[in-house]
């Protein structure tokens, strides 16, 4: 009984240590995201509007899963979104038609946790 509660002890101690070797660091970053080829102007400014709008209505906790973070111990209640942009792209195709692009561009922040 004795060993287990010198062990526990020293487990506690231990892990109280290591709690303080970690700080909470703010980012912003950003991400662009480009739609299918559609065949009109129209149509990429409605596929651009649509995946704002998705994004818009995300929680906090969704958006950590689906917009990319290069960090590992990152605080999923503290994304949000600062901004959006989207332009639409024309580039002539391979036969000689026009192909239109939504381009979005997302700027987002969010904390994590990193050793000092």
């Amino acid at each position: 009984m004795r060993a287990l509660t010198v062990l526990s002890a020293a487990l506690l101690m231990s892990s109280a240590a290591f709690a303080g070797e970690m700080e909470s660091i703010h980012t912003n970053q950003n991400a662009i995201f480009m739609s299918d080829a559609v065949a009109t102007q129209a149509e990429a400014e409605t596929l651009g509007a649509a995946y704002i709008e998705k994004l818009s209505a995300t929680r906090d906790i969704d958006l950590a899963q689906s917009l990319p973070t290069p960090h590992r111990k990152i605080d999923r209640r503290s994304m949000s979104l600062d901004s959006t942009e989207m332009n639409v792209i024309s580039e002539e195709a391979d036969d000689g038609t026009m192909e239109y692009f939504a381009q979005v561009e997302i700027g987002y922040s969010y904390s994590y946790r990193d050793e000092k």
